[in-house]
């Protein structure tokens, strides 16, 4: 039998000898019989290889060290040590967007990336604000009184600037959050042109398209937004064609003096169902964005 390296453990403290123990050979000798836990030592300590033969008791059945199921440990993937120990989270009320650290994500509630800071974003909120604007404008067409007319009037409004506030609100939350994933348009940014007629449809493909193309770009690919569910790109590319359209529409029949109130007359048809289906593609775009505002706004249970 070969000397045992003085480094290896004393037969006493190993598994029992004899045709459960390993053999190899390394530097000319022969080594062994060793317990599973002596071997896979000298593999740590890289004093064998993955070529090096080993074998137990019967030398015909040798084989490379590589096919011993956890003899080696396991390579770390690429990139992993390059990156910096990660400690206490940056997230602070001068920069509550700022890329959170892994220790937030484990703090946080299940489902990986949060923000403490942000705010949840209401949909029905936005949706009822809309309906009631309908609602009160509508009626007040119905209504003979002059007064009465005009209170409705005034109501509805008022919810429609609650509505449209409401709207810009979350446009602006929903930027403000993709600053960690590398965004370069703030949420200001973003709302500043959107109350400019025509030119809001033209600018709604970088504040609405280019934001859900950043937002499954990053739920692809960031480890914290694997449970996140990503946006339905057509719409937000849809809805800024749809919205120039309808624009275009209402303001050739304001020019001709016949505004689209009547929906048997087939000239008044065409630009109410556009205008329709831009507020379906706006309500639908801005539902799939309140959602992943709530999703990174969750608090921990």
């Amino acid at each position: 039998m070969a000397e045992l390296p003085k480094r290896l453990p004393h037969p006493s403290q190993s598994a029992p000898q004899g045709p459960a123990g390993w053999f190899c050979e390394f530097g000319g000798k022969v080594h062994g019989p060793l317990d599973f836990r002596s071997l896979k030592e000298l593999a740590v300590n890289q004093e064998i290889g993955k070529d090096t033969l080993v074998w137990k008791s019967d030398e015909s059945d040798k084989q490379e060290a590589s096919t011993i199921l956890g003899l080696f440990p396991k390579a770390k993937p690429k990139g992993k040590d390059s990156q910096e120990p990660v400690s206490e989270s940056r997230l602070s009320d001068d920069d509550p967007y700022a890329t959170p650290r892994a220790s937030t994500i484990q703090d946080g509630p299940p489902g990986g990336l949060y923000l403490p800071h942000l705010r949840n974003a209401s949909f029905l909120h936005l949706f009822l604000s809309f309906v009631a604007m309908s609602a009160l404008i509508g009626g007040a067409f119905q209504i003979p009184e002059r007064d009465i007319r005009l209170i409705t009037f005034c109501l509805g409004g008022i919810a429609g600037i609650h509505w449209l506030v409401l709207g810009l609100t979350y446009l602006h939350r929903s930027w403000d959050m993709m600053h960690m994933f590398g965004a370069t348009l703030n949420g200001s940014k973003a709302v500043r042109f959107m109350l400019l007629p025509f030119f809001n449809a033209l600018w709604s493909f970088v504040a609405l398209y280019s934001w859900a193309r950043l937002w499954n770009r990053s739920q692809r690919t960031h480890p914290g937004l694997s449970l996140a569910s990503a946006v339905w790109k057509p719409f937000f590319f849809l809805f800024p064609i749809v919205f120039l359209v309808s624009q275009g529409l209402i303001l050739m029949h304001f020019i001709a003096g016949d505004w689209p109130t009547d929906l048997t007359n087939p000239n008044h048809q065409i630009p109410l169902g556009t205008f329709a289906l831009t507020i379906a593609l706006g309500m639908f775009c801005w539902f799939q964005m309140t959602r992943a505002i709530n999703f990174l706004a969750r608090k921990k249970s």
